[in-house]
């Protein structure tokens, strides 16, 4: 049996944005000053566009019943733009191509959270994909970039803490991002109540 809650709890904040900073330390530390700036732009952004959907879909109900759509989803997002990085570093003595195995392998990585993330209920098959899509254009861009220099990043160490929060992904506890979101999105809208996916079930008039 697959263990699903544990697999998805790897994508949780609390272990992928750690390791994202983690990644900037590892490209710090090897001096890729350019490296590490794209790296922290790309990630930036795409976090704010997740944060920005979910905020509008709580405080405003914006999303599409249609696709099941309330706002992409962190966990693949981020793993998706972090695990390709992760195993690309952790590997650079590979041949240094966007599509190289320890990359797909990331990736490949990466991919199981996002399913998982539909398998325990947490999302919508179209949030797990935008979500998906969302991070893979991330760690691409990343790797576009990267692959323009010749730098090694020879800092193996620093591989270790990445490995352990993987491993203690299953007992740590879970950030408590869908509390403040709601909090930060009720704040905005006005609204004293979230909207939630289960107002799409019934008509508009009795909301």
């Amino acid at each position: 049996m697959i263990p699903w809650n544990a697999i998805t709890s790897i994508g949780d904040s609390t272990i992928t944005l750690s390791i994202g900073l983690i990644i900037v330390t590892w490209l710090f530390v090897g001096r890729a000053w350019h490296l590490a700036l794209s790296w922290c732009i790309a990630f930036g952004i795409a976090m704010l566009i997740v944060t920005a959907s979910k905020i509008a879909f709580i405080g405003w109900g914006i999303g599409s019943e249609a696709l099941d759509f309330t706002g992409f989803s962190g966990h693949a997002a981020r793993a998706t733009a972090v695990f390709p990085m992760l195993f690309y570093l952790a590997f650079q003595r590979a041949p240094r191509r966007i599509f190289s195995i320890p990359v797909v392998l990331g990736w490949l990585f990466s991919l199981v959270i996002c399913v998982s993330r539909v398998v325990v209920g947490a999302h919508s098959i179209s949030e797990a994909v935008t979500g998906a899509i969302m991070g893979t254009l991330v760690s691409l861009f990343f790797l576009l970039v990267a692959t323009r220099y010749s730098v090694l990043i020879s800092r193996r160490w620093l591989m270790v803490p990445s490995i352990l929060l993987i491993l203690l992904s299953p007992v740590a506890e879970p950030a408590p991002t869908q509390q403040v979101l709601t909090a930060v999105a009720l704040k905005l809208s006005g609204h004293e109540k979230p909207f939630e996916r289960a107002m799409w079930k019934y008509p508009r008039k009795s909301l």
